[in-house]
């Protein structure tokens, strides 16, 4: 009999004990979620305040510069493989002396294809000076699935609008100074 008065006195303080369960069990799942989400917003990158609601001409000012003798151009840089695929496809067009400069860790005969561009483009592939080694003028999408390549092995591949090599006089020889 005495073991049956304790499973009743047992169910009754575990009933009485339930909502209790149940609040603490609510409050750790809550505490957990913040925690959560507090670990997940401290690790978001953030904008430099030195570039937060500046116009686009001063953050044109924040990127490197690759120079041709009193040719100076603002380079989006796209130095990750995740970056060279994107490149400037899906983009309507570059804000006026601005183009992409690839950089690759050696030596190689980088490939660019049109895939997904909006507009003609020059390309210049560049040796590990900033010497263009090969040019490709007025490259147009329509050109995909054609691919673009340097005989001479370059480091680096800069895209710039249409028409912005034979405008600034370059060609293969013209010698480049680069800036970060």
């Amino acid at each position: 009999m005495k073991f049956f008065w304790k499973k009743e006195q047992t169910d009754e303080v575990e009933e009485e004990s339930s909502p209790t369960k149940k609040y603490f069990s609510v409050a750790l799942l809550v505490l957990m979620v913040v925690v959560t989400i507090s670990i997940r917003l401290s690790n978001t990158p953030q904008t430099p305040r030195s570039t937060q609601n500046t116009t686009p001409e001063a953050q044109e000012a924040l990127l490197p510069t690759l120079s041709f003798g009193t040719t100076t151009l603002s380079v989006i840089l796209a130095d990750t493989d995740a970056l060279r695929v994107r490149g400037l496809s899906g983009k309507t067009g570059l804000p006026a002396s601005t183009g992409m400069l690839f950089e690759f860790d050696s030596d190689s005969h980088p490939q660019i294809w049109m895939k997904d561009m909006l507009f003609s483009i020059d390309i210049l592939w560049l040796d590990d000076n900033f010497t263009v080694v090969e040019l490709a003028e007025n490259i147009s999408p329509e050109t995909f699935p054609k691919i673009f390549s340097s005989r001479i092995p370059a480091r680096y591949v800069l895209e710039v609008p249409a028409g912005f090599s034979r405008a600034h006089g370059l060609r293969v020889g013209s010698a480049g100074t680069f800036s970060r």
